[in-house]
């Protein structure tokens, strides 16, 4: 009798089941299955790291091999020599010996750093250095390298504003004219690109690539981009 009083409810009401927390249950249970997961490849990651490191470790000591940097002197010797040459080209002054410091990692000019020298053989040097060194590495260089102002040392403002310069800042007409002639004659094969505000001597410009700024849309070209 009271099963069919319990049928009889059944047919004349409707059963509701709220899965919502369910749901949310089940969510949380993969959420956290996930993140041990994760928790148990970090440990197995850090495990295998461990042992080759141990593994490393035992090889390292079994091999007993002591690293030591070369001094590279030969090619120290080999790159001063070059920029001796370069310098002696230009008719840079008291030139010689070209040496290189180590401890510095700059050029010893003529037994004076050149970092004691005025402004102007300070850069034109420094021109020397890159090129130098572009020689040295012939066989990795990509022969190419870029020089800017290694002339101008100071800005044209200061001379039109009569500004005192001290002359040993000021490279000789002799050195500039000398060290345009020697990139137009002795790097043919190579590519070297000057940017400079003094304009080499006309006698030398047929000789090279010459491209003038100007700012002006109807004389030489406006600017290093294309208007």
């Amino acid at each position: 009798m009271e099963i069919g009083n319990i049928d009889s409810k059944t047919k004349t009401s409707t059963l509701t089941f709220d899965i919502s927390e369910f749901n949310e249950t089940h969510a949380d249970i993969i959420k956290n299955q996930r993140e041990l997961y994760n928790i148990e490849h970090k440990i197995n990651e850090k495990s295998r790291i461990t042992d080759e490191i141990s593994s490393l470790t035992l090889k390292n000591k079994d091999l007993d091999v002591e690293y030591s940097q070369s001094e590279y002197s030969d090619e120290q010797i080999t790159f001063s020599k070059k920029v001796e040459a370069i310098l002696n080209r230009w008719g840079f002054p008291d030139y010689k010996p070209t040496t290189y410091d180590k401890a510095t990692r700059d050029l010893v000019i003529g037994d004076s750093p050149r970092i004691d020298f005025g402004k102007g053989y300070r850069a034109i040097s420094c021109s020397a250095y890159i090129i130098g060194l572009m020689e040295a590495m012939a066989e990795r260089h990509p022969k190419f390298v870029v020089l800017d102002s290694p002339i101008t040392t100071f800005k044209d403002a200061d001379r039109d504003a009569g500004d005192e310069i001290d002359p040993e800042d000021e490279v000789s007409e002799d050195v500039i004219y000398s060290f345009y002639s020697d990139l137009c004659d002795s790097y043919l094969d190579k590519q070297i690109i000057v940017f400079e505000n003094r304009e080499p001597d006309t006698s030398l410009i047929d000789k090279m690539k010459y491209i003038r700024f100007t700012r002006k849309k109807n004389d030489g070209r406006y600017g290093f981009f294309q208007v």
